[in-house]
């Protein structure tokens, strides 16, 4: 059961919600039912062993790191 991100049509909110098959969507502010579903951002963790990059960040000097695939800033 995915969770997607909508945007309403009517007053703009953006939300977050557990699809379940068949299920209609409505806006959980104004309960308008028509909704813009968005393309969700993800992120990924993993351990500084993991990390390949040879690259530093340019905020290294701030944070004392390098960043794994992208700046941290």
């Amino acid at each position: 059961m995915p969770i997607f991100e909508f945007t309403c049509t009517e007053c703009g909110e953006n939300f977050e919600t557990l699809v379940l098959s068949g299920e209609a969507i409505e806006c959980p502010k104004c309960g308008n039912k028509n909704v813009i579903k968005q393309l969700s951002n993800f992120a990924v963790m993993s351990s500084p062993a993991s990390c390949s990059c040879e690259d530093s960040c340019p905020t290294e000097a701030k944070h004392k790191h390098k960043c794994c695939g992208g700046c941290c800033h």
